[in-house]
């Protein structure tokens, strides 16, 4: 799910989650997550947008379709039903059991590819952010940059930023609460870190 050669694919993949969420009770769902259940279907947030999912599929509240990436990851999230607490606790995606398979592509596509973007461009960086709701966070890590991000309810991220100095080049990494297991798997949270860091660039594009 990372910059797929094959949309089409997904797209046959996210019409399939449709129809599974067509049998999910969307209300009893808004409910567990705290989302908002409207006579047109329920919104729930996703970083620092709102999008609306009913049987006739994901949009954004003006009626546009998101990217694929997007859509499938409400869709997995609304059907895995996570009910877990978050722990306030961080960890890398490499802590995670059973994310071996996806790391190579989310260090490179994730860690590597959003900190070469943003190398020598802190400022940027922060105005980026904040416009996809980044909030800075304090006392935790004491990098050039630390933002959390709500991703999707009960979903925060933590992005940690070092830019390049005379030393050093420059080197990012997304941080997730120790419970994001039990509301996405791994694909979904890889692919998660993946739309933060083509929210950031495609912002800081003119």
């Amino acid at each position: 799910m990372f910059e797929s050669e094959k949309p089409v694919a997904y797209e046959q993949v996210f019409e399939q989650l449709l129809a599974d969420i067509g049998r999910v009770d969307l209300a009893a769902r808004a409910v567990e997550l705290g989302c908002r259940m409207t006579a047109a279907g329920l919104r729930i947030p996703f970083f620092n947008r709102e999008y609306l999912v009913n049987g006739s599929g994901v949009t954004d509240v003006q009626g546009a379709v998101p990217a694929f990436t997007d859509r499938i990851v409400v869709c997995y999230y609304l059907l895995h039903n996570g009910r877990a607490e978050t722990t306030g606790e961080w960890v890398s995606y490499r802590d995670f059991k059973d994310s071996a398979f996806f790391m190579s592509s989310f260090e490179k596509n994730v860690h590597q590819r959003t900190a070469e973007f943003f190398s020598g461009k802190l400022a940027l960086l922060g105005q980026c952010s904040a416009a996809l709701g980044g909030e800075a966070v304090t006392g935790v890590l004491n990098s050039d940059l630390c933002h959390r991000y709500q991703a999707l309810p009960r979903v925060p991220l933590l992005l940690s930023f070092y830019d390049q100095d005379e030393d050093f080049p420059a080197s990012l990494t997304v941080f997730f609460d120790r419970s994001g297991s039990d509301f996405l798997d791994m694909e979904c949270l890889a692919v998660l870190g993946w739309i933060l860091s083509e929210k950031l660039i495609q912002l800081a594009k003119p």
